[in-house]
């Protein structure tokens, strides 16, 4: 049996990973208290990632297609290697990063992950969060209209991390919350 950490809705189901009321990442009851004080925030999912995935599943079939309809064999052998390649792409980018995007507040710091990508920024760095920054960037995060972090890197230097969590005015309450009292 899973529980939310957030709102202690409990899940029968093992595999469920995050609750279907709040987002919040699920756990199981005898972990329960280990995560007690970090909270989990699923990506907002926007319409864009739709898109990409509905024109790679496009093309891929299109490729595929068009290698089996092809005459000579040189195009039917670049087809489907382009197809292969638009199909790991699918498998390899988009499905771990829809599966796995997630913003974890933890006592020290912000845990981002997005399928592959892990991020760890400390609140003591943090300079400041910027709402409704709509941005094409590539980022970890799964819509577009995103928050933008701004925090300093140990040589001085400014970076920014864009990200989009589901319940993000409650994300905000706490990250500032976190922030301001790692920063006294």
């Amino acid at each position: 049996m899973k529980k939310c950490p957030n709102c202690a809705k409990k899940y029968e189901s093992d595999t469920a990973r995050f609750c279907g009321d709040c987002g919040t990442e699920l756990f199981f009851e005898e972990r329960f208290g280990e995560k007690k004080n970090a909270m989990v925030f699923r990506s907002k999912l926007g319409t864009a990632y739709y898109i990409m995935v509905l024109v790679g599943v496009l093309i891929t079939g299109i490729l595929i297609v068009a290698a089996i309809l092809a005459t000579t064999t040189w195009p039917t052998v670049l087809l489907a290697v382009l197809a292969g390649l638009l199909a790991v792409f699918l498998g390899y980018y988009l499905i771990p990063m829809y599966m796995n995007t997630y913003y974890e507040l933890t006592e020290e710091s912000l845990f981002i992950r997005s399928g592959w990508y892990k991020q760890t920024i400390p609140y003591t760095a943090m300079i400041g969060i910027k709402r409704d920054v709509k941005s094409l960037l590539q980022a970890p995060a799964i819509s577009f209209i995103r928050l933008e972090i701004r925090y300093k890197l140990q040589s001085g230097a400014v970076d920014i991390a864009h990200i989009s969590p589901v319940n993000e005015e409650e994300f905000i309450r706490l990250l500032e919350s976190k922030i301001s009292s790692k920063n006294r």
